[in-house]
C-alpha cells in the first residue's frame, strides 16, 4: 500500500482513499461474504458471486440527494443538548 505524502494536494486524499477501499472491497470479495448499499438496498456477495439483496431500503428523494451534493460540503457542528427531566 502507498503512503500519502503531506504535500499532495488534499482533493487527491479522498481519491485515493476510494482506490483502496475499492481494492480492499475485490481483495476481501474473492474469499468472504461482504455487504454493500446499491441503488437503496443492502445487498450480501458471496465469494462465488451471488448476490442477495438483504434488505431495502426506504425510498429516498434522489432530486434532494441531488441538491445536496451539488451544495459541497456539509459542516456538522456539535452542540451540548440538555436533557428534559
Amino acid at each position: 500500500m502507498s503512503t500519502i505524502k503531506k504535500s499532495r494536494d488534499e482533493s487527491e486524499i479522498p481519491s485515493i482513499a476510494g482506490q483502496v477501499l475499492r481494492a480492499s472491497f475485490l481483495e476481501v470479495s474473492r474469499y468472504a461474504s461482504v455487504l454493500y448499499a446499491k441503488d437503496g438496498a443492502v445487498l450480501k456477495q458471496t465469494p462465488n458471486g451471488r448476490t442477495v439483496t438483504i434488505k431495502q431500503l426506504p425510498k429516498r428523494d434522489h432530486e434532494l440527494a441531488q441538491r445536496v451534493l451539488s451544495q459541497g460540503t456539509v459542516k456538522l457542528k456539535k452542540r451540548k443538548v440538555e436533557e428534559a427531566e
